[in-house]
């Protein structure tokens, strides 16, 4: 619990006031601490999101909306509830939650992505080349502009896939969409960024050629590959 309150305190709230947390891990009565921290620091951000992990099943969203109301600062910030339960079990949560709701990351093309908006799940989020072929992009955008669901890309995978996200959501012109950086280190995507990446009330300003030139300097010019050996795992 220290090391959850640690993070709030010392977080540089210029850099975002939009925050995503990860609960879900225990039963909703062991985790009040957790609410109580969040609810703390909830004048220091804009919004806040918090991640379940497809943590509970459906006869505790009862219980997880009754916490988030205990805490008026939290659930007056909260913009979306991920994934409370299995996302197989999505079509119930508008039934069972009052919050607005997201999922993705575990919804493979286009047409299961898609589908999220039939449940009234707000906010899409898929997981760039893992869920999702980049190929498969724009027919994602074209068929959310009817909708009112926004997307906002998971991108967890890894350092490349985030970069590759990165480079498409700065280019993309659709209605309000949002990127997920994470702040824990990454090594690839620290290297990728360094230097030219800034981040100041939420928004991102990013050197253009980082765009177009995957280019990591410090790399030594004597790594040479000439074979390798495959196998299975």
């Amino acid at each position: 619990m220290s090391d959850f309150e640690s993070q709030f305190s010392g977080f540089d709230f210029s850099k975002t006031n939009n925050i995503k947390v990860h609960l879900g891990a225990n039963a909703i009565e062991d985790e009040s601490d957790f609410y109580l921290v969040l609810e703390r620091y909830m004048h220091r951000a804009d919004s806040i999101m918090i991640d379940y992990n497809c943590g509970y099943n459906l006869s505790a969203l009862v219980d997880i909306q009754n916490v988030l109301l205990r805490y008026p600062n939290l659930s007056n910030k909260l913009l979306w509830v991920e994934e409370p339960t299995h996302p197989n079990f999505s079509k119930y949560w508008k039934d069972l939650l009052f919050f607005e709701c997201a999922a993705g990351e575990n919804h493979h093309g286009v047409e299961s992505l898609f589908q999220l908006t039939n449940c009234n799940v707000k906010y899409i989020m898929p997981d760039l080349g893992r869920t999702l072929k980049v190929s498969e992009l724009p027919s994602l955008i074209k068929r959310l502009e009817k909708s009112d669901s926004s997307i906002s890309f998971h991108s967890f995978s890894s350092g490349f896939l985030s970069y590759i996200t990165l480079y498409l959501t700065l280019s993309l012109d659709t209605k309000h969409q949002m990127f997920e950086y994470d702040f824990s280190d990454n090594a690839l995507l620290d290297e990728i960024l360094l230097d030219s990446f800034q981040i100041k009330d939420g928004y991102v300003t990013l050197n253009s050629s980082v765009l177009f030139d995957l280019n990591l300097p410090s790399t030594l010019d004597g790594w040479y590959t000439t074979s390798i050996e495959l196998f299975e795992a």
